[in-house]
C-alpha cells in the first residue's frame, strides 16, 4: 500500500521542440505500444522497489520478510490507478486481474490521494492490494471450514475464493483476464452438493438477488446439507455456505441447549422474585386486614396497622381504606351504644328509687306509722303547750 503517483519511465530529449513536450510526446508512445503489446522496451531505466511483508497475530503486526526488486514501473497503466482516476475521491474496486508482480489473481480497492483544501489534480492513487488466494486462505479459518465449506463466486458462476486454497487456480501467466473455472467445474464434493443443490431448486447464480437458504437430499449418500448464498453488495460476488445436517443440527441442538438453561435460569430467578413480590404486595397487606379484623373482634378497634396498606393505590389498597372507615364507623357506633346504655341504666336506677319510696309510703304499715307519729305530735302538744314543734 503506498502513493503510486511516481514512474521510472525515463527518455532522452532530442531534435527541435521544447524538452518538455518532447517527453510528453514520447512518453504517450511508450504508453501506447505498451498497451498494445504489454512489454516495455528492454532500454528503459527501472525503478527499485521494496516489498515488506507482515504477519498479523493477536491485533498486532509484526514484519516477516523484505524484498527488494528492480522494474519498469508506470502507475497510470496499472488497472488500480485508472479505476481510481475514473472517479476521484472515491474508493473504487477494479475487476480481477493478474498481478504484474508474482503473476498472481487478484483486484485492489484504491482512491486518488489529494491535499486538503487544494485545486490542484490529484497527487496520486493509494491502493491495497488482495490475492485470492489471501481471501481463501481467510475462508479456510473460519469454523465452518473444518465440517463443511465457504466458497465465493462471481455473477458468472466462476470460483473466486474458497475454504480449500489448493482447490483454487490463481497463476494465470501471459493471460491479460484471469480465466477462472466454473465452480461446478472444481472436483470438491462440498462445491459439487452446491450445484446439485441449486439444481434441486430450479435456480441459478443470477438468481440469487437476495439471502437464498434451503436443504438439499443427496440421493446417494442419503445425507443432507444445509446450504445458504448471500450476493455482496460492492461486487457480483455471491458467498456461499455448504453445512453437513449432522453439524447443522449438533449446532442448533446445542444452542437449543443454552437457550434452555437460560429460560429455566430466568423461570427460577422469576418464580423466586413473584414469591417475593407476592409476599410483599399481597400477602402483607391481606395478612394486616386480616389482623385487624381480629383486633376489633377481640374489641382492639386499632386501626393504626392498615395505615401503610390503605396508602396503596390498587385494589388492596381501596380494600384496606374501606375497612379502616368501616372499623372507624363500628367502633363511633359502639360508643354511641355504650353511652346510650348508661345513660338507660341511670334512668332505670331512679325509677327503681322512685318506686321502691312509693311501695313504702303507700303501705298500710307506712300509713299506719304515720298515723301513730302525727297522734303522738298531737298528744305532745297538749301537754306541752309551750315547746317548739318538731319536724315531721
Amino acid at each position: 500500500m503506498g502513493p503510486s503517483h511516481y514512474n521510472s519511465l525515463r527518455v532522452e530529449c532530442r531534435g527541435a521542440g521544447s524538452p518538455q513536450q518532447k517527453l510528453q510526446e514520447q512518453r504517450a508512445k511508450l504508453v501506447e505500444e505498451y498497451l498494445k503489446t504489454e512489454a516495455w522496451p528492454a532500454n528503459l531505466a527501472t525503478a527499485l522497489k521494496t516489498i515488506v511483508t507482515y504477519q498479523v497475530t493477536e491485533g498486532e503486526f509484526q514484519q516477516t520478510e523484505t524484498t527488494k526488486t528492480s522494474e519498469v514501473y508506470y502507475a497510470p497503466v496499472r488497472p488500480f490507478y485508472k479505476a481510481a482516476a475514473a472517479k476521484p475521491g472515491e474508493d473504487v474496486w477494479t475487476d480481477l486481474y493478474v498481478f504484474k508482480t508474482g503473476n498472481a489473481v487478484g483486484l485492489d480497492s484504491s482512491i486518488t490521494y489529494q491535499k486538503p483544501d487544494s485545486k490542484e489534480p490529484f497527487l496520486g492513487v493509494i491502493s491495497i492490494s488482495f490475492e485470492l488466494r489471501q481471501i481463501s486462505n481467510y475462508l479456510s479459518t473460519l469454523d465452518l471450514a473444518q465440517t463443511g465449506a465457504v466458497f465465493i463466486i462471481n455473477d458468472a458462476g466462476k470460483l473466486v475464493a474458497f475454504t480449500d486454497p489448493d482447490k483454487l487456480a490463481e497463476s494465470f501467466v501471459g493471460q491479460a483476464q484471469p480465466q477462472l473455472k466454473q465452480f461446478w467445474e472444481i472436483n470438491d464434493r462440498f462445491l459439487q452438493i452446491a450445484y446439485a443443490g441449486l439444481e434441486s431448486e430450479e435456480l441459478t447464480v443470477q438468481d440469487i438477488d437476495e439471502r437464498k437458504e434451503f436443504l438439499y437430499f443427496n440421493p446417494e449418500t442419503k445425507a443432507k446439507y444445509y446450504i445458504a448464498l448471500k450476493r455482496l453488495d460492492y461486487f457480483d460476488w455471491i458467498v456461499g455456505t455448504v453445512t453437513p445436517e449432522s453439524i447443522f443440527l449438533t449446532e442448533i441442538n446445542r444452542n437449543k441447549r443454552i437457550l434452555l438453561g437460560v429460560v429455566m435460569g430466568l423461570v427460577l430467578v422469576g418464580s423466586v422474585g413473584a414469591l417475593m413480590l407476592s409476599d410483599r404486595a399481597i400477602a402483607q397487606p391481606i395478612l394486616a386486614i386480616t389482623n385487624a379484623a381480629s383486633a376489633i373482634e377481640s374489641g382492639n378497634f386499632a386501626t393504626e396497622i392498615l395505615d401503610k396498606p390503605a396508602k396503596r393505590t390498587d385494589e388492596l389498597g381501596k380494600l384496606a381504606r374501606v375497612f379502616q372507615d368501616m372499623a372507624r364507623q363500628v367502633y363511633a357506633r359502639e360508643e354511641s351504644l355504650k353511652r346510650q346504655v348508661q345513660e338507660l341504666k341511670i334512668q332505670i336506677d331512679e325509677t327503681k328509687r322512685e318506686s321502691s319510696v312509693r311501695e313504702i309510703t303507700e303501705s298500710d304499715f307506712f300509713q299506719e306509722m304515720q298515723a301513730k307519729s302525727r297522734e303522738i305530735r298531737q298528744r305532745r302538744r297538749r301537754s306541752y303547750p309551750n315547746e317548739a314543734p318538731s319536724s315531721p
